[in-house]
């Protein structure tokens, strides 16, 4: 949708060609015609985005929050206990999609807000284009970037919007997948007694989710985090079974995925990093970081303030 947007905004350059006259006054007429038309391109591009982002968001929300009941049931595996999946269809979730925000806006905020950052951003390049008498080539290199010899561009505003656009869908199926798997959970309580914290057990997961990593919530706890905690997030809130409650015995110790292959479900973000050589724990978190860690001065919770704002290597040393 983008790479058609950007051509289209490309064409329209070409056509109307504020480049093509010298004198002032019929520069202004074309440049103010030009935006006018980049305005219509962006905001119908983008309100096609909504459309899509919201589609799909509401049918992943409503298969995870059904996945999740599967799950549910196969770990449980008791024939007589019923696991309810009332209520988590598409409409279910295409109103939290409305009404819920992410990172301090809802879905159609954050798609309003990219769309006046990418019309900004392409007028800013022509603007600039002109006043440093750039060719018509020029200004489109500006926007839709150099060519990388494949077939795609690298920089300009085309590819700083793109990257926008990716953490938007990125974050938003993280927040619909989560909200669909807690509403499965929520209508399941009797059989938990509280969720886990799970992040990815590699070395791109956020300071703040390995700090949090195997901490388990009460599933009413109204200090629980929320994801998604920050753009592009992996971390996932998975099920605690009250096996006691039930009457039933747990089964053997699972697994869980990690860069390395899988590992024992019991493992935490500290126990897979304490396994990384020293070379990668200093590659992951710095090498001042990893040697106060390895001296057993600092967790990773340690690393992290109450508000989720990183401490700096002063703060941790004077902790230390």
């Amino acid at each position: 949708m983008l790479r058609e947007l950007f051509d289209d905004v490309v064409a329209e350059i070409a056509r109307i060609d504020p480049t093509g006259v010298s004198a002032a006054s019929y520069r202004q007429r074309r440049i103010k015609r030009l935006f006018n038309s980049i305005e219509a391109l962006t905001g119908k591009a983008f309100d096609e985005e909504f459309k899509l982002l919201r589609h799909d968001l509401a049918g992943i929300g409503k298969h995870q929050a059904l996945w999740a009941a599967d799950q549910l049931a196969g770990t449980i595996g008791a024939v007589d206990i019923a696991i309810s999946r009332g209520g988590l269809g598409v409409n279910t979730m295409k109103a939290i999609l409305d009404a819920d925000p992410f990172q301090g806006e809802t879905l159609k905020g954050w798609v309003k807000s990219g769309r006046g950052a990418a019309s900004r951003r392409i007028r800013r390049a022509i603007q600039i284009g002109m006043t440093e008498n750039d060719t018509l080539d020029q200004i489109v290199r500006r926007i839709r970037g150099r060519s990388n010899g494949r077939g795609g561009f690298v920089g300009g505003a085309m590819r700083t919007t793109t990257r926008e656009a990716e953490a938007l869908a990125r974050t938003g199926v993280n927040f619909i997948a989560t909200r669909g798997h807690m509403l499965t959970y929520e209508q399941n309580a009797d059989v938990l007694s509280g969720v886990k914290f799970t992040a990815t057990l590699d070395g791109d997961t956020s300071l703040r989710c390995r700090a949090l990593d195997t901490n388990v919530f009460k599933l009413d706890d109204p200090d629980k985090p929320q994801f998604p905690l920050h753009w592009r997030e992996r971390s996932v809130y998975t099920p605690v079974v009250d096996w006691e409650g039930l009457g039933l015995e747990p089964p053997k110790e699972g697994m869980r995925a990690s860069a390395d292959g899988q590992v024992p479900a019991s493992t935490s973000y500290s126990d897979w990093f304490r396994n990384q050589s020293k070379a990668e724990q200093d590659r992951i978190i710095g090498p001042a970081r990893a040697q106060l860690f390895r001296d057993g001065k600092i967790s990773f919770r340690d690393m992290v303030a109450g508000d989720g704002r990183t401490l700096t290597l002063e703060e941790l040393e004077a902790k230390g």
